[in-house]
């Protein structure tokens, strides 16, 4: 007898490519299209008509491009999205997320869904799991180690974890959003959005009702591709959405303070800022200090806050120097660049 089952199992996924698409069976599927720029979104159009060609095949796939739908909300944060994709698609039982120069393998993405039994009773989000080695500023200096989170290409939601984040929604309050994926996936653990003081030292154990991250090698990033991918990188560069620019149209204004001029700027000065490389630059300061490069902008250095500082900045900037690009950094700040 398990023989039997075993051969019909196999007869399904290699023999009846529909079959867990058809309306015999509801198993439906929507694909998020997972970006914020509409030039990545045009760049990467003719991948997106290759999605829409293979989904005329099956029955219950939909695609859904945020840009288009959700102009009014800020999709950059994925959990507010996610409760309002949720809102309009309740009866949707998964959710993959993936950025627009992903190649889709939808048979292979037909067979990893039917392992994965009920998905509005069982909250599954899973994904290329990437961990941090050491602390970041991006991922909020929590200790290193302690959450896993998906690669950016791609990662899929049960109706179960979507509806998980749609009713604790409220409690979604980062200090601030960088990489959204990190965000969700601690939102995910917690239930809501621990303050930092709670991750410190040791991070607290995931509340009894959070969604752990499940690692999969079939969501392919780049250097690890294979015959059962689900969603693979094109490895198309796409990352840099817009050409080399002249270092000769780019204007770094830095800013520091006098008490930073010693401690800081020498730093720079023998790594990214260095009189070799050639920048366009100049280091904004409360004191002018030649040794140092600085000039003054006439107000005194504050604690917090440095939004006069920030528009003094800007002002002088553009009134003194002519540019295409203007980057702001800190006197802490190092920056690899390739431009020409």
């Amino acid at each position: 007898m398990a023989a039997v089952l075993q051969f019909f199992m196999y007869f399904v996924l290699f023999f009846c490519p529909l079959c867990v698409w058809s309306g015999d069976r509801e198993t439906s599927l929507l694909i998020i299209m997972n970006s914020i720029s509409e030039i990545e979104a045009k760049q990467n159009d003719n991948n997106i008509n290759e999605w829409k060609q293979e989904m005329t095949q099956f029955n219950n796939i939909q695609l859904l491009v945020p840009l288009e739908q959700f102009s009014s909300i800020h999709i950059h944060s994925l959990a507010p999205l996610m409760e309002r994709i949720y809102s309009n698609y309740k009866d949707i039982d998964w959710f993959l997320f993936v950025r627009p120069d992903v190649k889709i393998n939808f048979n292979n993405l037909q067979s990893f869904l039917l392992k994965h039994e009920g998905p509005k009773s069982k909250p599954y989000f899973i994904g290329y799991a990437l961990k941090d080695d050491v602390y970041s500023i991006i991922h909020h200096f929590i200790p290193a180690g302690s959450l896993d989170y998906p690669s950016p290409e791609g990662f899929l939601m049960s109706n179960s974890a979507m509806k998980r984040v749609s009713k604790n929604i409220k409690s979604f309050k980062p200090s601030f959003t960088i990489d959204p994926s990190y965000e969700l996936s601690l939102f995910l653990k917690y239930m809501k959005s621990p303050s930092l003081s709670d991750m410190f030292p040791t991070p607290p154990p995931p509340s009894s009702t959070g969604v752990l991250l499940t690692h999969s090698k079939r969501f392919c990033v780049a250097g690890n591709h294979g015959n059962d991918c689900v969603i693979e990188s094109r490895d198309s560069g796409t990352y840099c959405l817009l050409p080399p620019v002249s270092k000769d149209n780019v204007f770094f204004a830095i800013k520091t303070c006098e008490k930073y001029h010693k401690e800081r700027i020498p730093i720079q000065l023998r790594t990214w800022t260095a009189p070799a490389a050639g920048l366009r630059l100049q280091y904004y300061s409360d004191v002018a200090d030649s040794n140092y490069r600085t000039v003054s902008i006439g107000l005194p250095n504050t604690e917090r806050g440095h939004c006069a500082k920030l528009l003094e900045i800007f002002r002088v900037s553009f009134n003194d120097h002519e540019f295409d690009w203007l980057v702001i950094a800190d006197d802490d700040t190092l920056i690899r660049y390739n431009i020409n």
